[in-house]
């Protein structure tokens, strides 16, 4: 039995009939010569590349972003970053209905450390989604934004809206507790209440945003609250015999530590109704909600932490 040997393409001679072809007007044949070198190293962009250009010479735009974007994968492979990220823009330039694109931008651009590039690709993505109704896609894409700006309090609102959309009252209700410091720490209180009314509609039951609502009333929305001294009223269990006021962050800890979680809370809830954001406050409530399992609202505490430390 004969064995039949694979034979080496030689690539000098391909590219010269290639572009030999090329030169005649021959595109078709061009491509199938550079198609025996895509099939030898399918991992070369530069290749996919070729075709993509001669496929735009034959005026045939979905092969050309085809081949573009076989290019841009494999040149994103290989790192070359600059080359995926100009093969890609390439790609939007010929067909700029193509938002998929966008996200490949917004991810190398985020691993160059380019971030607010990064999230401009993002928005542009998640306005597409939310035009087309793809409410779980926009709200994936609109976290990624609050991940790499924590201080975007717009895509915040978007992130807490779509939540609402998805059914998550949890996540929303985390979301929108956060813009509510966040807004008020700002002296944004007319939007703090509007963040507080949202946590209401979900949980009306919800401390922290009652005792807000309560205060911008008595107040007409002039202070934050707890601006007033002994505005808050103390936690029955708080105040020692002596009649010395009790350290509240010392005794949220103390419980966190003997896992008594809901007093705890409570505390903490307090202590933000006299200082929204306060990040010791909101570090401890990270940490509480880590230790009870809660694992996406503590990396909600902790977003929030970042950007406040961004913008310190």
């Amino acid at each position: 039995m004969v064995r039949r040997s694979h034979v080496a393409i030689d690539r000098g001679n391909v590219l010269h009939s290639a572009q030999l072809f090329a030169s005649r007007g021959q595109f078709d044949a061009a491509i199938n010569e550079w198609k025996k070198l895509s099939s030898e190293w399918p991992g070369d962009g530069s290749i996919f590349n070729s075709i993509g250009e001669l496929h735009i010479k034959r005026q045939a735009t979905n092969d050309a972003v085809s081949a573009f974007l076989q290019a841009a994968n494999a040149f994103r492979a290989e790192g070359a970053t600059l080359k995926a990220i100009a093969t890609f823009k390439k790609i939007l330039k010929l067909d700029p209905s193509r938002y998929d694109v966008y996200r490949h931008l917004g991810d190398l651009n985020a691993e160059r450390g380019l971030l607010s590039s990064a999230v401009q690709d993002y928005l542009t993505l998640g306005k597409h989604c939310l035009k087309g109704g793809k409410s779980k896609e926009a709200l994936d894409i609109y976290k990624k934004i609050v991940g790499l700006d924590p201080s975007n309090l717009d895509a915040q609102q978007r992130v807490a809206e779509l939540c609402v959309q998805e059914n998550k009252q949890d996540e929303a209700t985390t979301v929108y507790l956060q813009l509510g410091r966040e807004r008020s720490a700002q002296q944004r209180h007319a939007e703090a209440k509007d963040a507080y009314q949202s946590v209401l509609r979900i949980d009306p039951a919800n401390s922290e945003a009652l005792q807000f609502i309560e205060h911008f009333k008595k107040t007409e929305g002039s202070s934050s609250p707890g601006a007033k001294s002994g505005s808050a009223q103390p936690i029955a269990g708080l105040m020692p015999k002596s009649g010395e006021p009790l350290n509240l962050l010392s005794e949220a800890t103390r419980r966190i530590e003997a896992k008594q979680f809901a007093g705890a809370e409570a505390i903490l809830n307090q202590l933000l109704t006299k200082e929204p954001g306060n990040p010791d406050v909101c570090q401890l409530l990270a940490k509480l909600h880590l230790q009870r399992g809660d694992l996406q609202v503590a990396l909600g505490e902790y977003r929030y932490l970042a950007g406040a430390a961004l913008r310190a």
